[in-house]
């Protein structure tokens, strides 16, 4: 916005100072939630961290059910697995400082106790452990990209309250108390003049 436009008025003036001030006051409250949401990614990304070793898990876990698939046959390793009940879950919406992620709830775990064979019956648990721990770090994933993707939103809007808006309302604020001064300069310095002119006589008073 170009200077010249701003009319120079103390109407016009305040309200700047007001936009300032509510400009500032925004550009602390998203600083603190940036605090907030970037606390938030830390901790949950110190749970992750363990993405490499459950991989590694769950690839020797894969492993050691091939081998016992292989070794009793395909009938066999079926009939032995469907003996087992699974487990129910649910997904549900949760609410992370107001930004909106998923949250897994086991409703009732799995029973393997229906399988005959120990060998599978332990692979099964295994595996169910694992899997469990992988969805749960899924989830703690989905909610850093959530988070992240916020904390990115609020950057930008903080960026540009700091290097944009709040610049440019002090560069407007400037122009308008230097203009009013200056025309207060200019009025102080006629009235003077017309003083002088009255004491000397050169103008009479109405």
């Amino acid at each position: 916005m170009s200077l010249s436009r701003i009319t120079a008025s103390r109407g016009t003036l305040q309200r700047l100072r007001e936009r300032l001030a509510v400009a500032r006051r925004g550009k602390e409250v998203l600083e603190m939630r940036r605090e907030q949401l970037v606390r938030e990614v830390l901790s949950r990304a110190k749970r992750i961290e363990e993405r490499v070793a459950l991989d590694n898990r769950l690839f020797e876990l894969y492993g050691k059910a091939i081998e016992l698939y292989l070794t009793l046959g395909e009938y066999e390793f079926r009939s032995f697995c469907s003996a087992a009940r699974g487990p129910r879950i649910q997904v549900l919406a949760e609410s992370i400082y107001g930004i909106r992620a998923l949250r897994v709830r086991v409703l009732e775990g799995p029973d393997f106790s229906a399988i005959s064979n120990p060998r599978v019956r332990e692979i099964a648990e295994s595996l169910y452990k694992a899997l469990s721990d992988a969805i749960a770090l899924a989830v703690e994933e989905e909610a850093i990209r959530a988070v992240a993707s916020h904390l990115e939103y609020v950057n930008r809007v903080t960026n540009s309250l700091e290097k944009v808006v709040i610049p440019q309302l002090e560069e407007m604020i400037r122009y308008i108390s230097e203009r009013l001064e200056e025309e207060m300069i200019g009025e102080f310095t006629t009235l003077k003049k017309v003083k002088r002119l009255r004491e000397r006589g050169g103008l009479s008073g109405s």
